[in-house]
């Protein structure tokens, strides 16, 4: 997923740092939203999956609010973080 990504974006953007922010979201927001969420989510919610094991829409996963803000809270400093990969207007708009 990171290949198209850096061909449709990275490339016409010009800013090789802005690849780096979708892999450590994923590596840190996510690897810590299990942790998170197993030691301090007490309030949690039913999601579908997208795609999993050959099916579209068929597995429910349950989650918890504070792994997602856990998720959330990374995107929004590592984004924050990487302030002059974006042009001001961009960088606004990843955070509409």
């Amino acid at each position: 997923i990171y290949f198209p990504f850096k061909l449709l974006v990275v490339d016409k953007v010009g800013s090789k740092a802005i690849i780096f922010i979708p892999i450590a979201v994923n590596n840190i927001g996510d690897g810590l939203a299990e942790p998170v969420g197993v030691a301090w989510g007490k309030h949690k919610y039913t999601t579908t999956a997208l795609y999993h094991k050959g099916k579209f829409f068929q597995n429910k996963f349950t989650r918890s609010y504070e792994g997602s803000a856990c998720v959330f809270l990374t995107t929004f400093v590592i984004v924050a973080a990487n302030y002059n990969a974006f042009n001001p207007i961009q960088f606004w708009i990843t955070f509409a």
